[in-house]
């Protein structure tokens, strides 16, 4: 916590998670911060969001609509899944779309080729 402070994450992250604070932060460190809370301290890159009114989606729904490519990025190599549906049935990646994240967009085709890939082992 206390290195996510030093980066610039606030302190009061809305009930937020580390891992959700590290993600909407959109500080040039919070990628390693996701890879270190991720690494060392198991955190689920699929968890439901809990910032009050945004549809119980993600954190990659939040990060989306945050506009924060690179951890939106960083989260899908991580096994974050784009297609989960929130509550009123957006999914992370049809939100990106719609925001013309390319990167993203090319994020979920790596992640779906290597999961492909895995299949066939």
């Amino acid at each position: 916590a206390k290195k996510l402070v030093r980066i610039g994450v606030r302190k009061g992250a809305a009930k937020a998670t580390l891992l959700h604070a590290a993600a909407l932060s959109r500080h040039s460190r919070s990628c390693e911060m996701i890879q270190y809370l991720v690494d060392n301290l198991g955190a689920d890159v699929n968890q439901r969001s809990h910032i009050a009114g945004k549809g119980n989606g993600t954190l990659l729904h939040d990060a989306v609509r945050m506009a924060s490519e690179a951890a939106v990025v960083q989260l899908i190599r991580l096994g974050a899944n784009a297609e989960a549906a929130n509550l009123v049935g957006e999914t992370p990646l049809a939100m990106a779309r719609a925001a013309r994240m390319v990167a993203v967009e090319r994020a979920v085709a790596d992640q779906r080729a290597a999961s492909a890939i895995l299949s066939l082992d």
